[in-house]
C-alpha cells in the first residue's frame, strides 16, 4: 500500500492540474504508509527526493479523526 500512496503522490505532482505548483500541502491521516519513505520504496532515490521536496505533509490528529467530523455533519444534514 505504501507504493500505491507513492504512485498517487507522483500523479498529483506530475500529471494532475497541480503539476506546476512548486509546493503542495498534503493533509493525510496517520497511517504508517503516509510518509516520505514510501516514495523511496516506489521510486529511485533521485525521483523520490525530487517529489519529497515539493511536498509539505500535514497529519490529522491521532485521536481526532476528520472522518468523525464528516460523519457528524452527514448525520446532522440528513
Amino acid at each position: 500500500m505504501a507504493v500505491d500512496f507513492a504512485l498517487e503522490v507522483d500523479w498529483l505532482l506530475s500529471k494532475s492540474p497541480y503539476k506546476d505548483v512548486t509546493k503542495i500541502r498534503l493533509v493525510v491521516d496517520n497511517l504508517n504508509m503516509h510518509v516520505v519513505s514510501s516514495l523511496y520504496k516506489a521510486f529511485s532515490a533521485v525521483k523520490a527526493c525530487e517529489l519529497a521536496r515539493r511536498l509539505e505533509i500535514h497529519y490529522t490528529p491521532k485521536h481526532g479523526s476528520w472522518l468523525s467530523v464528516a460523519e457528524i455533519s452527514i448525520q446532522y444534514f440528513v
